[in-house]
């Protein structure tokens, strides 16, 4: 359980922000700032990326900069498959990946540390990090035509109050091992555990608004 290492994917494109890892959080680009998390928690770290302006940077030694073909770095290409090409040819077999999106920069080194501690209970394939959403999706559906298919038939006629808890991934975080991801060809979803973050810490760069909103809350020093 000692061979965690972290993996930061950054892609060049992106439809909401351009060049949104470059962007600034705190006077600080995003990639820089999830770098320095990841050097905090894990003795290693993966940057894998298309981005030229990082690929030509300097890192310490224990910062490891992998070059994504520019195949797996379209709008359509999926993180299973970013991760099965580099897991092809740089051998992490014995590793746990601890993947931090960059655009997650309220996420805060304890956060990391407490996911790593659930996976180390040995109980779950993978651990992710996930906020509370409004029980009341459970009442949504989809529409086909003119007919509504609820997501649950179980809960459309349920009282609010009757409704169990509802969690999202964020995308804050997700461990699993290298082992693991390939015997699945896939993301291990046998059993997966979770770490509840705050909503508020919860947020995803995908705006300009929301780089607003980040900016304001380091600022205020208001990260509940």
């Amino acid at each position: 359980m000692k061979n965690f290492i972290s993996l930061i994917p950054l892609r060049k494109g992106s439809k909401g922000i351009k060049n949104k890892n470059l962007r600034l959080i705190n006077g600080e680009p995003l990639y820089i700032r999830a770098i320095k998390q990841a050097e905090r928690v894990t003795k290693k770290c993966i940057v894998n990326t298309d981005i030229d302006e990082i690929l030509n940077r300097s890192f310490k030694s224990n910062i490891k900069l992998y070059k994504r073909d520019k195949k797996y770095a379209e709008d359509s290409t999926e993180m299973k498959e970013v991760l099965n090409d580099l897991f092809s040819n740089v051998d992490l077999r014995n590793e746990i990946i601890v993947l931090l999106q960059a655009t997650s920069p309220l996420r805060m080194d304890k956060d990391i540390k407490k996911a790593m501690e659930i996976y180390k209970s040995g109980k779950y394939s993978l651990v992710i990090s996930v906020k509370k959403e409004k029980s009341n999706i459970l009442k949504f559906g989809f529409s086909n035509k003119n007919q509504f298919i609820p997501i649950n038939t179980n809960y459309l006629f349920k009282n609010r109050q009757s409704l169990p808890d509802v969690l999202s991934p964020n995308g804050a975080i997700y461990i699993f091992s290298v082992k693991d991801f390939l015997t699945e060809n896939s993301f291990p979803i046998q059993n997966i555990g979770f770490y509840k973050m705050s909503n508020k810490r919860s947020i995803d760069i995908d705006t300009k608004d929301d780089l607003k909103k980040v900016n304001n809350i380091i600022a205020k020093r208001n990260l509940i």
